[in-house]
């Protein structure tokens, strides 16, 4: 089974799953990094990461900039990160909007770089690690060319050479007129070179892709999210382990899916899906695997408002993965309050209800990612920061 996905004072607080008992559990106060250099130039965060980028084995943040960079916050050994980070431009604002990013080691020198999925550029931009966390830009000729309107990227092994290839997400593909997942196979000879993308179509309008062995055949599959006001969807398309993917298969779930996640919900060894959707209420849908590699029909969990991502882990540590999501809190919080909810999972791929945590007024931040940044063996989180007055990223510190 393969995966390849401040504010003083805060109490983030969610329930321990137990048959018997249930207990509470808190994430420490909300801090905020900025991923800029300073206070004018800090950025516009719209996705997160987080990987080892220096090889001291703690988890360091990467943030895309919507506005030409991304940056780099390096831990500093303690789960804290510098006031500012390391900002790398993408190319002017009027060209560059980086939408998403993902970390591999694409040459295979030991160190994690890092490709990014651009909104206006209509082209895959590559970085190299030179070792420390810090980075230079690739050659870019020739250009890995996407469509225009990139929202997502993942890299992960769709063959079986061991290098990391890309996929990423064309909403209009460049050579369909529908919308299509796109394969960069890495071109396997040390350089972090890759060969032009392959496109499969999808369906209407999709917006986010990861890949995991959905079947468990040992081969990396693509899952994707297409978003559709009334009829949004789930697509999966089966790989062949050689790079190469099948006719996708769509799966329904709520109205404007964004992201998506696969882990094992209920314990049987085989991947679920749980699926943010952003339309209408909110919702989380999700999907248990039928442990074929199909889905039985989405269950819908209510989400306080608007979901943006969604991620999946033990976040309360009693055996069971829950998850996370990062959503707009609705008009009577104040419209532009961000807020984490948690659902802790049952363990036989049932759910709590939301348990939700004020991060702060940070409109429009739609990101968050998990790791153990103090390497206290509990879970923390980190979400992108929107607020114009302190944009970067948020980190809570796992209680339990």
């Amino acid at each position: 089974m393969v995966i390849t996905e401040t504010t003083p004072g805060l109490n983030t607080t969610l329930l321990t799953s137990s048959t018997t008992i249930s207990t509470a559990c808190t994430f420490g106060a909300s801090q905020n990094y900025a991923s800029g250099t300073s206070l004018l130039d800090l950025g516009t965060p719209v996705f997160t990461i987080s990987s080892d980028f220096n090889g001291d084995s703690y988890s360091d943040i990467a943030v895309a900039n919507v506005a030409g960079s991304f940056a780099i916050l390096l831990n500093d050994q303690t789960g804290g990160f510098p006031s500012y980070g390391m900002k790398y431009s993408t190319g002017s604002t009027l060209v560059s909007k980086p939408n998403s990013l993902t970390a591999e080691d694409f040459d295979k020198d030991g160190d994690m770089d890092i490709a990014i999925a651009d909104l206006l550029s209509q082209k895959v931009s590559l970085f190299k690690n030179g070792g420390s966390g810090t980075f230079t830009a690739y050659p870019t000729s020739p250009a890995y060319t996407t469509a225009i309107g990139t929202t997502s990227i993942v890299a992960a092994l769709l063959n079986s050479d061991s290098y990391p290839d890309l996929a990423v997400i064309n909403p209009v593909g460049v050579a369909f007129t529908t919308g299509t997942v796109g394969v960069f196979i890495n071109k396997a000879d040390g350089t972090g070179a890759f060969n032009q993308q392959v496109e499969y179509q999808v369906g209407t309008l999709p917006y986010a892709v990861i890949a995991a062995d959905i079947n468990n055949d040992q081969k990396l599959d693509l899952i994707v999210t297409n978003v559709n006001v009334l009829t949004g969807s789930i697509g999966v398309l089966l790989g062949d382990g050689t790079g190469a993917f099948g006719i996708q298969t769509q799966y329904s779930v709520g109205s404007i899916p964004h992201y998506v996640t696969a882990n094992d919900f209920n314990g049987d060894g085989y991947l679920d899906l749980a699926a943010a959707n952003t339309g209408g209420s909110g919702s989380i849908t999700v999907l248990l695997n039928k442990g074929d590699g199909t889905f039985t029909s989405g269950v819908d969990y209510p989400i306080l408002a608007a979901p943006q991502q969604v991620i999946s882990g033990d976040f309360n540590a009693d055996g069971y993965v829950d998850l996370a999501v990062i959503s707009t809190a609705p008009i009577s919080i104040p419209p532009t309050t961000q807020v984490v909810g948690i659902l802790a999972g049952n363990g036989d791929g049932t759910f709590q209800g939301q348990v939700t945590s004020v991060i702060g007024i940070t409109p429009g931040s739609i990101s968050l990612t998990k790791a153990d940044f103090n390497k206290d063996g509990k879970v923390d989180v980190a979400t992108t920061a929107a607020d114009p007055l302190a944009p970067g990223v948020d980190v809570m510190l796992g209680q339990c």
